[in-house]
């Protein structure tokens, strides 16, 4: 039988010999927790749907062209990653624990970005997006003008319905936030917020009007509840737990 998972991870491995590129219907490789520098080149053209390069030594990757065309989910956390680009659609990227000042994450529906040790200024974010998590990143020295990290362009096709932003010393929230329609999962907690511009939360997952409680305390959640004859059909929660003294939110 031809092999179509191989796991290779907690070794020494520096390098992959060229005659891999003879595992012609490989579907899942790991090789997480291993040596190497760079993305090898014996799979690039491989049939791979699952890649593991997690905790390795990689500080560039670019998927383009035929390269790893099949590729759907792509694990490269704890690497010491720089520079990632993609150009095209995976399921799952996971960039945890990197070094990455700016990506392009377009093109996956999933992203876990968390615990970057630069401040992380630009991320690239579109209508294929589902799910991010960009919390424990330094988000605060971003001027969210346009072109940052927490910058979300007004666009009716955006598909995000959760966003983590939490641990990201924060102290005001991006107007463009509101840009995002569908959201129905966000996540502020442990930031310095020192407002929450009430007047705006019901353009949160929604454009139409739904009840919001209006007390808040510094270890709480809000929940927007669909009203009977609001017409509005979703369940909105945001935590803001263990942010600094909130106002903005009154009756």
């Amino acid at each position: 039988m031809p092999l179509e998972v191989l796991l290779l991870q907690n070794n020494r491995l520096s390098d992959i010999p060229s005659h891999f590129s003879r595992l012609g219907l490989l579907k899942t490789l790991n090789l997480s927790n291993n040596r190497l520098k760079s993305l090898p080149r014996a799979i690039s053209l491989l049939p791979i749907l699952d890649l593991d390069l997690s905790f390795n030594r990689i500080s560039s990757i670019s998927l383009g062209g035929s390269s790893l065309a099949g590729l759907q989910r792509f694990l490269v956390n704890g690497n010491g990653l720089q520079e990632l680009s993609m150009s095209r659609a995976i399921d799952h990227l996971d960039v945890r624990h990197n070094q990455l000042a700016s990506f392009d994450c377009a093109r996956a529906k999933t992203v876990h970005a968390a615990h970057g040790t630069n401040a992380l200024l630009s991320v690239n974010i579109s209508s294929q997006n589902r799910v991010v998590d960009l919390s424990h990143n330094r988000l605060q020295l971003c001027r969210c003008n346009g072109t940052c990290s927490c910058s979300f362009r007004r666009d009716q096709s955006m598909n995000i319905t959760s966003l983590d932003i939490s641990h990201a010393m924060l102290s005001s929230l991006p107007p463009s936030l509101f840009n995002i329609q569908r959201l129905r999962i966000l996540r502020l907690d442990h930031n310095s917020l020192l407002e929450f511009p009430s007047n705006r939360i019901k353009e949160l997952g929604t454009s139409k009007s739904c009840h919001v409680p209006t007390t808040l305390s510094s270890h709480s959640q809000i929940y927007a509840h669909p009203t009977r004859n609001s017409g509005c059909s979703i369940f909105i929660t945001i935590q803001l737990s263990n942010s600094r003294s909130i106002s903005g939110i009154s009756h």
